[in-house]
Order: structure tokens, then sequence, then C-alpha cells
């Protein structure tokens, strides 16, 4: 079972970590984990796999304009195709769009914190223009 199918609001209910592990926070979400058996191993480990692959392309990213092997405008167009990425999970229905709503409102916690300060702002400056563009 997918909680997806369900009328269903994850923050409410639970709490992901980017290591993909699913914490409840009401009755409800306890119910769900059960119900939709959400701590299988082989569930929590691809939660933990997508969100490792979009993190990993950010670094590289960034370590590529350390670098200087990519410019700023290059880097900033990478960090919106990435964003745009787990927008796509979510606009195409594919497996695992509860995570990707999760990461995206919780962006910070997913990405931004693992940063530092300077890559921080020009992240979060990215993620509210890719925001910004769709709403």
């Amino acid at each position: 079972m997918n909680p997806e199918e369900l009328d269903f609001e994850a923050d409410k209910h639970f709490l992901i970590s980017p290591n993909g592990r699913i914490r409840k926070i009401s009755n409800r979400g306890d119910e769900t984990i059960n119900k939709c058996k959400l701590h299988r191993k082989s569930l929590t480990v691809a939660r933990k796999k997508i969100v490792d692959k979009h993190l990993r392309f950010m670094m590289k990213a960034f370590e590529k304009r350390r670098g200087n092997l990519i410019s700023s405008e290059n880097l900033i167009g990478r960090l919106e195709v990435e964003i745009e990425r787990i927008i796509d999970r979510i606009n195409n229905n594919a497996p695992y769009t509860l995570l990707a709503k999760y990461m995206l409102k919780h962006f910070d916690l997913f990405f931004v914190r693992r940063f530092q300060p300077a890559e921080q702002a020009i992240l979060k400056s990215v993620y509210e223009k890719v925001l910004k563009l769709l709403s």
C-alpha cells in the first residue's frame, strides 16, 4: 500500500529523515507506517538512495565551481535542474512522491544544512527561485 493513495498529510503524522527512516508523530502516522509497511529496510534504503543521489549531484556542482571548472551561472543552472528533478518526481507521480514532497518542504534539512554558509545562501536562493517560477 502507498500512503500517496490515502488522504494523508505526511507532516502531521510522521517525520522522514535524510537517512530514509520514518518516525511516527501521531497515531495515524503509526497506523500508516504499519499498514503500508514503511519501515521495511528496502524502503528505508531506497529513500536514502534517492536523497543521496540529489545531494551528491548538488555537492559535485559546488565542487566544480570551487575548482573553477564551471561558472557561477552554470552552477545555478545545475542546481535548478536538480531541484526540478525532485519536482518532476511529484509531477510524474513517480515512486516515492511523498518523499519528494517532504524533501521540498524540508529542503533546508535535507540539503541546505549540508553546505558551507556561502553555498547555503546560493542553494536557498536557487530553491526559492525555482519554487517561485512554479507558482
